[in-house]
This record gives structure tokens, C-alpha cells and sequence, in this order.
């Protein structure tokens, strides 16, 4: 490997380097938000199960309207 060729991947590498870092945030982000609607997903089923179901569907219409979706809903609950 002669000189230009080390220099060429020092600059592909820094190029490369903030999109790597901006992927891993990006997919380190999802998995907090998957964890975040796992919890509110075990929270709303269990307000469903001791308040009752006008309470829980408030709960998951708010969680989902924070984010700007109805990613919750509340039929992908299990209920006992």
C-alpha cells in the first residue's frame, strides 16, 4: 500500500465515520422507544384489568397521540 493509498482510506474512513455514529443512535433510539412502548403496553393492560376500560383507553389514546400515532391500541392488550 503506498502513501496515496492510505491517505484515500483515512478519508473514506472519515466520511464514513458520522454516518456510522448516526445509524448506531438511530438504532439505539428505536430499541428505547420499543422498550418504552412495551412498558406502556404492560401499564395500559394492567390499568385495563384494576381501573377499568374508559381509563385504559384514555391511557393508551394519550401514549399514543404523544408520539403523533396510534401505534397503541388498545386490542393488542391481554386482558385476564
Amino acid at each position: 500500500m503506498n502513501k496515496n493509498d492510505a491517505s484515500e482510506i483515512r478519508r473514506k474512513t472519515l466520511e464514513l465515520k458520522p454516518r456510522v455514529i448516526c445509524v448506531a443512535s438511530n438504532l439505539r433510539a428505536r430499541a428505547l422507544y420499543r422498550e418504552a412502548l412495551q412498558v406502556a403496553r404492560r401499564l395500559a393492560a394492567f390499568l385495563l384489568n384494576k381501573v377499568g376500560k374508559s381509563f385504559a383507553s384514555w391511557f393508551v389514546a394519550r401514549a399514543g397521540s404523544a408520539r403523533g400515532s396510534s401505534e397503541l391500541k388498545l386490542s393488542e392488550f391481554s386482558f385476564r
